[in-house]
């Protein structure tokens, strides 16, 4: 069977990158991943794989890729390079009986002594499409891992048979081109929020804290920088509903999967005793089954409108 060339890729990824740049990623949790655990708790069960990247040096980066899979809530969760790229719920009824490991224990580098260390004695398989020189498949009853070149570039803990493994791993090379084409929707610096239950990717260069967003540090009359000539700054609010504030029927701008975004404006904003909502633009932020956020923006050139909602396209809600 053809192999992927997960060896050569490695080889690539070694001497562009480095040894260290890659020990130093794989067995840290990211900013994205602790909030996950702060809120849910340890994954039950993961898929960790390591996947092919573009870069400037061509196809040679290699990404790490996990999946969480959560029982009580009944979510999957994916990372790419410690980013959450997508979310989503899990359709089977069973219970997911959740493992001993977890998938920070492992990297590139962890060794079958290790793995087998930690979730007991694997026997080599035969596993279609992951057989030949250099590949090693191993199955501990409830995982299956493989060794490429004494690599570990994909480990499983799902307590699947042989054709349901087969199943997930082609799964996961399918939704691997797609995985890489939507993160092109989440490049810039990750940041939730727990109090209002979101997620957002937020454009570099940007600032946000305690849920605003600004281009530009709003403490700069104390750091010594400079408020920009184009400038943006905006608030998060969390609403119990669409009523809680007085919005016109806007203009929804963008839909995908149940998720919306308005831009509206709050109706008779600016009263004698009060300065009102600036320039008063609104971005409404609507999913089913989830109480609306809204990002009231009281300054916000023009000109920046358009990086603004392409950033509030990676905006998702947590329950």
């Amino acid at each position: 069977m053809k192999r992927f060339g997960f060896g050569t890729l490695l080889v690539i990824a070694l001497l562009v990158l480095g040894w260290v740049f890659f020990r130093s990623q794989q067995a840290e949790l990211s900013e994205a991943q602790q909030e996950i655990v702060e809120l849910f708790g340890n994954p039950d069960q993961f898929v960790l794989t390591y996947v092919p990247q573009q870069s400037s040096f061509g196809e040679g980066q290699l990404a790490r890729q996990e999946t969480w899979y959560f029982n009580q809530t009944k979510q999957k969760m994916t990372f790419l390079a410690g980013s959450l790229v997508d979310t989503a719920k899990i359709e089977s009824d069973e219970e997911i009986v959740s493992s001993e490991l977890l998938p920070w224990e492992f990297d590139l580098w962890t060794s079958i002594g290790d793995l087998e260390d930690l979730g007991g004695k694997g026997t080599l398989i035969d596993l279609e499409g992951f057989s030949g020189d250099g590949v090693e498949t191993y199955s501990g009853g409830t995982w299956v891992a493989i060794f490429e070149d004494g690599y570990l570039t994909y480990l499983q803990t799902l307590e699947l048979d042989e054709a349901a493994t087969n199943k997930v791993i082609e799964e996961k090379k399918a939704e691997e081109e797609v995985t890489q084409t939507e993160t092109a929707e989440n490049e810039g610096q990750y940041y939730a929020n727990s109090d209002l239950g979101f997620s957002v990717y937020y454009p570099d260069g940007w600032y946000l804290r305690s849920g605003v967003l600004s281009n530009y540090d709003t403490d700069y009359l104390f750091t010594g920088g400079e408020m920009p000539e184009k400038a943006a700054k905006c608030d998060f609010v969390g609403l119990a509903s669409t009523e809680d504030m007085q919005l016109e029927n806007g203009e929804m701008v963008w839909e995908k999967d149940a998720f919306s975004i308005t831009k509206t404006q709050v109706i008779d904003h600016q009263t004698d005793n009060s300065l009102g909502y600036g320039d008063n633009v609104v971005f409404l932020l609507k999913q089913d089954n989830h109480s609306p956020v809204a990002l009231v923006c009281f300054v916000l050139d023009e000109s920046l409108t358009d990086q603004l909602i392409q950033s509030l396209k990676s905006f998702t809600f947590m329950n």
